[in-house]
């Protein structure tokens, strides 16, 4: 693996806290740094993919109720085993009313 070296600025509070996780896991100090950042980036990388979802959910309407998704887990290793749920166009009469109160851009049907 190639490593990159980088310089960053923390202040004591948290320098001192690395220093007590670090000797008290027997890891160095970039290691846990190193570790902390895969999971952050991780979890950033499957926030953007839950955004671009919503967002095409937003302009498709379209989305597979949960109903059909338990039916179907539910059908699993039976003899009536359902086909994969497919999604379906959704409309909400409530999410009208909401862009009265100023979230058009969130609630618009």
């Amino acid at each position: 693996m190639i490593t990159i070296k980088r310089t960053i600025e923390i202040s004591a509070d948290v320098d001192a806290a690395l220093a007590r996780v670090a000797e008290a896991g027997a890891q160095s100090p970039s290691q846990i740094i190193e570790s902390a950042l895969v999971s952050f980036l991780s979890d950033a990388a499957e926030t953007v993919e839950d955004e671009r979802r919503w967002e095409n959910y937003l302009k498709t309407r379209k989305a597979i109720p949960i109903e059909a998704v338990k039916a179907w887990v539910d059908s699993w290793d039976t003899d009536n085993e359902l086909p994969v749920p497919t999604p379906r166009k959704f409309r909400f009469p409530w999410m009208r009313r909401w862009t009265s109160f100023g979230c058009a851009s969130f609630c618009s049907p």
